[in-house]
């Protein structure tokens, strides 16, 4: 859903955009509201074939599933106690959806009047690119090495640069780009991503003619340094997927849905007569669906309730437990040093990136000084980590899995006693250190008891709901 107006869809303000349209847009509502209204689609929404399984029926079987359900959830209603708490929850859930469906309403009659100039509905497309189909396209992975010695073709840069080609293959490019590439793709083991070739400078698209896909290619040398190229792989042009009826179909849409929005946040009393009009037609619809949501809601309450007074049997926690087997994921004792600098940003600009190379750099000589036994990674971190840890030698102790997507990721890459090249973040370059790894291991039973009541408990209030189906 768009939260607000766009440039390309002008305000209803002036005498201009949108606001000569609402005249027509009304009138043409007239017309509309006459027309018969359409069978409950909402009966096929993702919303509820996922919570009632109405999934992939037929219309008379979904017809009577859904009558037996209508049935079984107004029998329990009719016998449930809820108290005030959960009845306003309830009321508050069913306003909600009835501001979802109302803005649904509105949508469909704005989309199907479609009161849109042509050249608004061909700003919608190309803003949309609904016209375009998708270029050649190659996955790109890339090793800049830094030399401002242009003239020295046998310079020490050029010199590491021919090095670390030769050491480069496919499964360790993104570990080599990331300790020693000078591009700020390095954070990203040299990924640039799938890119359109012909957006790139005319000299990176000589080198790449250069580059068979599936081939590590280069050094190739430029004003500022050497480039290693790996194309991993080649995607095809493909065609527009919409033709010029369905471009503007989308288009009418888009712009449907971003018009009743504005509508209802900036002109209540147009908004007021948008719904009044759009309810017209799907009145009937919506207070079907919020009754059964209504009565959904407070079943699924009533029968909650209810498991909630059931205590289970030892044994029928013990069966779910022998059932699930549930396992703990891997453990990692880990260290980290955090490098930053008091100017420290995560700018996109030139002189941003030489801010972070600066630090990365300091990262890079702090590894190798570790590496070459000048001083333990415990003592690195006390005397150099930016981090809250440093004061315990960098120690971020058991780190159960899954604690944070960069550390699972990270550590995960390091075998015990390694450590990781630097990390960009967004507070610094991290060093990693993997110290011990214990695998996955069956979790013991009353560890996780609390669970194991919780999933008793709904599949007994399942249960119970279903046991409602005979009188």
């Amino acid at each position: 859903m768009i939260a607000g107006p766009s440039h390309h869809l002008p305000s209803l303000s002036g005498s201009g955009g949108l606001r000569p349209l609402l005249p027509v847009l009304l009138l043409l509502l007239c017309v509309t509201a006459a027309a018969e209204p359409a069978p409950p689609a909402w009966l096929r929404s993702a919303e509820w074939t996922e919570v009632l399984g109405y999934d992939n029926l037929e219309p008379a079987e979904l017809a009577m599933r859904f009558e037996q359900d209508r049935a079984l959830l107004a029998r329990i209603v009719g016998q449930a106690e809820l108290d005030t708490a959960t009845r306003e929850q309830i009321a508050q859930r069913i306003d909600a959806r009835r501001d979802e469906l109302q803005l649904r309403a509105a949508v469909a009659i704005i989309d199907q009047a479609c009161p849109f100039e042509p050249e608004l509905l061909d700003d919608e497309i190309a803003r949309q690119r609904l016209a375009e189909g998708s270029p050649r396209r190659l996955d790109i992975w890339y090793l800049f090495v830094a030399d401002p010695n242009e003239a020295d073709p046998d310079s020490p840069a050029g010199k590491r640069a021919h090095a670390l080609a030769d050491q480069l293959t496919p499964d360790n490019f993104a570990a080599i780009a990331r300790l020693w590439s000078d591009a700020p793709s390095s954070a990203r083991g040299g990924h640039m991503g799938v890119v359109d070739p012909t957006t790139l400078g005319p000299t990176f698209q000589d080198h790449l003619t250069l580059s068979p896909v599936g081939t590590i290619s280069g050094p190739f040398r430029t004003r500022s340094g050497w480039n290693i190229l790996w194309v991993r792989q080649e995607f095809p042009a493909v065609e527009p997927a919409l033709d010029p009826a369905e471009m503007r179909a989308a288009a009418c849409r888009a712009l449907a849905v971003r018009l009743a929005v504005h509508v209802r946040t900036n002109s209540a009393d147009n908004w007021s007569e948008l719904v009044e009009r759009a309810l017209v037609v799907a009145a009937a619809d919506i207070d079907a669906e919020l009754a059964f949501l209504g009565n959904h809601l407070a079943a699924e309450a009533a029968s909650i309730a209810h498991a909630a007074t059931i205590e289970p049997d030892e044994a029928d926690l013990r069966a779910l437990y022998d059932a699930a087997l549930p396992r703990r994921g891997p453990r990692r004792l880990a260290r980290e040093i955090l490098l930053t600098a008091p100017d420290w940003t995560t700018g996109a600009d030139r002189e941003d990136w030489e801010v972070r190379r600066r630090v990365r750099d300091e990262a890079r000589s702090l590894r190798q000084r570790i590496l070459d036994g000048e001083l333990t990674f415990e003592q690195a971190a006390r005397e150099h980590s930016a981090a809250i840890t440093a004061a315990a030698d960098g120690s971020l102790g058991w780190l159960q899995e899954p604690s944070s997507a960069l550390y699972d990721t990270e550590l995960g890459l390091l075998a015990p006693g390694a450590l990781s090249p630097p990390i960009e973040t967004g507070k610094g370059y991290l060093l990693l250190k993997l110290e011990a790894y214990e695998p996955s291991a069956p979790i013991a039973f009353e560890d996780c008891r609390a669970d194991l009541l919780q999933r008793f408990r709904a599949r007994a209030a399942r249960k119970w709901r279903e046991a409602q189906r005979t009188p």
